[in-house]
């Protein structure tokens, strides 16, 4: 069973970071800053995520860091 405990150390989360069930993370790096919520979020990362003190997450979020070149869909940009 994935234990809270276990995915805020794998994704290197500070303590003051909170998040619920339906957080689903596929990424490769996400910096959080202190007194951040993620709830009822996917993060689906090519490039890393930096988020803020004090900010909040909820009601469905998709965070997508990348797109494809409009010539080449095998080409992903990210930034």
């Amino acid at each position: 069973m994935i234990t809270k405990e276990l995915i805020r150390n794998s994704l290197f989360l500070p303590k003051s970071v909170s998040f619920q069930p339906d957080f689903i993370v596929r990424a490769r790096k996400i910096y959080c800053y202190e007194n951040v919520f993620l709830g009822n979020t996917q993060f689906i990362d090519y490039a890393p995520v930096y988020i803020g003190k004090n900010t909040g997450f909820s009601f469905n979020n998709l965070v997508i860091t990348s797109t494809n070149d409009i010539n080449d869909f095998n080409r992903v940009i990210a930034k």
